[in-house]
């Protein structure tokens, strides 16, 4: 039985006396390959799923953050992760998985080999009107997809949308 463990190297004991690891090597059953992306709330890796071989982003919810203010934050974390899980669309990143390991809640989800439209657009690259068109579009079907179901994204902005190597265009962080 293989044992998973958030821990790749011992634990350190912050200014709370609580113990946490240093770095990420397993969370849950996910393999820990880089880090994608930090925020107030969590940091977002990418992570291999040995079960089924293949890349998911793990969000996970921030160590740093004081046991009320986790206790908190928890629970919309999950929620996130429940509202986002029900959704099925070609313009919405598929959540896999939630869950919880050691204390270290999770959400697994679609890893989108690409550029946010946030970053896309701080290149400065001009993009065509139809291809602008495309994307707005492609993100109204989405939203118009996720309402439909009972879903409000309540943060929707570049930084959240996902434009694939291929062109698709996927919203993220229903938070």
């Amino acid at each position: 039985m293989q044992r998973n463990t958030y821990m790749s190297s011992p634990p350190v004991s912050d200014s709370s006396g609580e113990r946490r690891p240093r770095s990420p090597g397993h969370i849950g059953r996910y393999r820990v390959t880089a880090t994608l992306g930090k925020g107030a709330m969590g940091t977002v890796y990418r992570a291999e799923d040995p079960l089924i071989e293949r890349s998911v982003a793990l969000k996970v919810l921030s160590l740093d953050l004081s046991p009320d203010e986790r206790a908190t934050f928890r629970d919309h974390f999950f929620s996130e992760g429940k509202s986002a899980g029900g959704l099925n669309h070609p313009n919405i990143v598929t959540v896999y998985d939630i869950g919880e390991s050691e204390g270290v809640p999770y959400i697994a989800m679609e890893f989108v080999e690409g550029l946010s439209l946030r970053e896309t657009l701080d290149m400065g690259t001009v993009m065509p009107v139809r291809r602008v068109v495309d994307i707005g579009l492609a993100m109204c079907r989405g939203l118009d997809f996720a309402h439909g179901q009972g879903v409000v994204h309540r943060d929707i902005k570049p930084a959240n949308v996902m434009i694939s190597r291929s062109g698709l265009v996927k919203i993220m962080d229903f938070g």
